[in-house]
């Protein structure tokens, strides 16, 4: 799978934070870079969805039916893209977070099939 410009800028971008370590930054100076390579994350997921969407778009309805898509589910698609590639930013970024996330949501799992096999009804997390 070729990598992405979004994907080398990210894990480009989680290098250089890794080998800052303890540099005597400023707060603000931190939040200046922080507050830049997020636009540009912001901006090149922009441009993929953009292309993305003018690709799909250009397709007949026959061959997005062939894909198994209609073309009112373009933009759903466009949102499920968005959604998996800032997951793989949490991870790259703050992988911390990422794993206290994953095991909430294996947490949640497990106690949903446990209600399943012991018959009791899902109780609504709060």
């Amino acid at each position: 799978m070729p990598m992405t410009t979004a994907t080398k800028h990210s894990q480009a971008l989680a290098l250089a934070r890794a080998s800052m370590g303890n540099a005597p930054w400023s707060d603000r100076a931190r939040a200046i870079v922080h507050a830049v390579g997020a636009a540009w994350l912001r901006l090149l997921a922009w441009q993929s969805r953009r292309a993305t969407r003018k690709i799909l778009g250009s397709l007949d309805d026959r061959i997005l039916h062939d894909i198994g898509l209609h073309r009112s589910e373009i933009e759903s698609v466009l949102h499920d893209i968005d959604v998996a590639l800032s997951r793989r930013r949490l991870r790259a970024i703050h992988p911390a977070a990422a794993a206290e996330h994953r095991s909430q949501r294996v947490r949640r799992r497990a106690r949903t099939r446990y209600d399943a096999v012991a018959g009791h009804r899902p109780v609504p997390s709060v």
